[in-house]
C-alpha cells in the first residue's frame, strides 16, 4: 500500500473540502432582489457581491476549518455589476441566484461593496448589507472608498441589516480622500 506524503494529503483533503457540489442555479433568481441606486464618485468603480451560506450542518454541508479546529458553513458568492450612467448608478441584486430547494439550503447572508479605480476590476470588498431578520438600516447610505479598494461608512454606528425585500435602497459611494 502507497502512502501518501502530508502535503498530498492535506491537499486532497483541501480540494474535497471546498466543493460545492449542492449548488444548483436557480428557477427564478429575481423573485426575492434588492434594487441599489445612488450616485458614484467618478473615480470608483464597484460592483456588489453576495453571499450565499450553507444553513445545514451536516458534514455535506459544511468544511473543516484546520485554523479553527471545527466545522463551518460553506459560503459563495456571485457578483453584479452596476450600470453607471455619469454619476448614477444603479444595480438589481437578485437574491435567489442559488436555489434553496437543494440539501444544503442555500441562503443568502449578506452583500458586500468591493470597489477600486473606474476601469480596475475591484477585489477588495467590505460588508455592506446583512440579512440576518432585522430592519435595521436607515437611508441613504453612503460609503467613502479609496482607490485602493477599502470602503467606510461615514456614520460611527452603522447597522445594514436588512429584511425587507423587493424593494430599492440608496447607496452613495463618495471618494475617501487619503
Amino acid at each position: 500500500m502507497k502512502s501518501l506524503s502530508l502535503s498530498a494529503f492535506l491537499a486532497l483533503v483541501l480540494s474535497s473540502c471546498s466543493l460545492n457540489t449542492d449548488l444548483v442555479q436557480s428557477d427564478m433568481p429575481s423573485n426575492k432582489f434588492i434594487d441599489v441606486i445612488g450616485e458614484v464618485d467618478e473615480s470608483i468603480g464597484f460592483k456588489l457581491q453576495v453571499e450565499y451560506r450553507t444553513t445545514i450542518n451536516t458534514a455535506a454541508c459544511t468544511d473543516y476549518s484546520i485554523a479553527l479546529g471545527r466545522r463551518i458553513t460553506k459560503t459563495y458568492t456571485h457578483d453584479y455589476y452596476p450600470e453607471i450612467i455619469g454619476l448614477s448608478h444603479r444595480t438589481h441584486v437578485p437574491l435567489q441566484q442559488i436555489s434553496s430547494q437543494t440539501e444544503c439550503s442555500w441562503q443568502p447572508s449578506g452583500i458586500s461593496i468591493c470597489s477600486a479605480a473606474r476601469g480596475v476590476e475591484p477585489t477588495s470588498c467590505s460588508s455592506i448589507f446583512a440579512f440576518n431578520g432585522q430592519q435595521k438600516t436607515s437611508e441613504p447610505v453612503t460609503v467613502e472608498c479609496t482607490l485602493a479598494g477599502w470602503c467606510f461608512t461615514q456614520t460611527k454606528v452603522f447597522n445594514g441589516a436588512i429584511s425587507v425585500f423587493n424593494k430599492t435602497y440608496v447607496l452613495h459611494i463618495l471618494r475617501k480622500q487619503t
